[in-house]
């Protein structure tokens, strides 16, 4: 529904009749009443969620009513849809008396990921609260919402603090997230906005099968709630509250661990780790690694062996990049600093999709499964720069990358070559400065096979054809000192 809503406190007077305060979760409330001295910045995009919840907060605060501030972010990707949706948000702030902030996107690729926009439009909420002086960000989230990011985490393994989002109240970096709508339905809410005669806008990508989201909505969850046997919204939203539970008991007492076991400069006592419960001495080393601002330094499959081998007491090394290191002894698991960064270190796991900071301070990132269509399109509309970037067949790498340096002896099937080649020999054709061979990543697929070298082809058996289904991509920005 798209046209414009003519009387917008009539249409919230309206709304409150129907979605009254009592059907929003106790804690959220308890905290919105204790925090009305400061303002409140409503997320809004003009959909059916965020214009319920603006509109719902008119009637639900009244004595006196919160000072809310309706911030809209164009990502500017949907050309006359998107100042569509700008101008909805707008009218709506006037109508309701609201201040309205606006932000516009920089798209920093052709095809920006859910990722990425998502951190584009918290970095701008984040400087509208900075602005104002506010602490509480308003998300119009629903139960829908809690389904997919579930089924969306399961497929990926996280665990329990991963499956506990969104939660209802939550503090990043100094600001509160709160979402006010968990308790509702999707359902719900558009049949309270229509029994209201309010409207609101539809953004068409969401009905585009690419993103994995809009295929778990469209796909996945209508074919779970059918096969349940009973309601899974609300199935979903109960374990979403049990792990929240576990999580935050599991947080606390990983919190009073790690004041045990951290020795005076700083490292663990890796004597006493091995007796921890599993799930205590995850979250020990994850905030142990948090407090030397290292955690986001390793893959999920790289923090699994670091967490393997200090579990087991085994002396091992693991780099967190930009020439730092996790040791494990059998006294001690400690950082410690490399005094010639980038030589032979690894290998490292590689994220699925994410990016990794190499010991040069480099950085390699991979963008997760794309379609193969997808990859095929983009390769065939730039022209791939081989020192820079490198498209991978999915099945082929056998479902994990590791990273390395060079060593002598190193070879493999480039691209288009009739046979295999050495490393060596192709640097030597390329002029490659012997300096940065020794700095350059290795990518390698299974079996610890090259799978590509950025400045030269990727393997021939890693290479992208009609017949392939999911491809990586792979981009690595040099630093100051590999350029060197």
């Amino acid at each position: 529904m798209n046209g414009p809503t003519n009387d917008w406190l009539t249409a919230a007077n309206r709304l409150q009749t129907i979605l009254t305060a009592e059907l929003v979760e106790s804690s959220v409330l308890s905290f919105l009443q204790e925090n009305r001295d400061q303002p409140w910045v409503l997320a809004c995009s003009g959909g059916a969620d965020s214009t319920c919840l603006a509109l719902a907060c008119q009637g639900w605060f009244k004595d006196p009513p919160p000072s809310l501030v309706l911030a809209h972010f164009n990502h500017g990707l949907r050309g006359a849809e998107s100042e569509e949706d700008q101008s909805f948000v707008e009218d709506m702030a006037q109508g309701l008396g609201l201040r309205f902030e606006l932000g516009r996107g920089q798209p920093t690729s052709a095809c920006p990921s859910e990722a990425e926009l998502r951190e584009e439009r918290h970095s701008f909420l984040s400087k509208v609260c900075e602005g104002l002086g506010s602490r509480v960000i308003l998300f119009g989230h629903h139960l829908d919402d809690v389904a997919e990011t579930m089924v969306m985490r399961l497929t990926r393994g996280s665990g329990s603090e991963g499956l506990a989002a969104p939660r209802p109240t939550r503090r990043v970096r100094g600001i509160w997230r709160i979402r006010p709508l968990l308790s509702l339905s999707k359902i719900k809410i558009r049949e309270a906005l229509v029994e209201s005669g309010i409207t609101w806008r539809e953004d068409s990508s969401n009905q585009e099968s690419i993103p994995f989201r809009n295929r778990v909505r469209h796909e996945a969850l209508p074919a779970i709630m059918k096969a349940s046997p009973t309601e899974a919204l609300v199935g979903f939203a109960r374990s979403r509250a049990l792990l929240q539970e576990d999580h935050d008991a599991l947080d606390l007492m990983s919190d009073k661990i790690l004041g045990k076991v951290t020795l005076p400069d700083g490292s663990l006592n890796a004597r006493t780790l091995p007796a921890l419960p599993p799930a205590i001495l995850r979250r020990t080393l994850r905030k142990w690694l948090m407090h030397a601002e290292a955690a986001d330094a390793l893959s999920a499959r790289a923090f699994d062996d670091l967490l393997t081998a200090v579990g087991t007491n085994r002396e091992t090394k693991v780099s967190l990049a930009r020439d730092r290191w996790v040791t494990v002894s059998e006294a001690k698991v400690s950082i410690v600093g490399e005094s010639e960064p980038g030589l032979n270190w690894g290998p490292c796991s590689l994220p699925s999709a994410g990016s990794l900071v190499l010991p040069d301070a480099a950085v390699l990132r991979v963008s997760g499964s794309l379609d193969g269509a997808e990859a095929r399109l983009a390769i065939d509309r730039s022209s791939v720069d081989e020192a820079s970037e490198t498209f991978l067949d999915a099945d082929s790498i056998g479902g994990f990358l590791q990273v390395r340096t060079w060593t002598p002896g190193d070879r493999y099937t480039p691209l288009g070559s009739p046979g295999s080649r050495k490393l060596q020999d192709l640097f030597t054709d390329r002029k490659v400065p012997a300096s940065r061979r020794r700095r350059l990543p290795i990518v390698l697929s299974r079996e610890s096979r090259i799978a590509w070298c950025p400045g030269l082809p990727p393997a021939e058996e890693c290479r992208v054809t009609d017949d392939s289904h999911k491809v990586l991509r792979l981009t690595y920005f040099q630093s100051q000192t590999s350029c060197e």
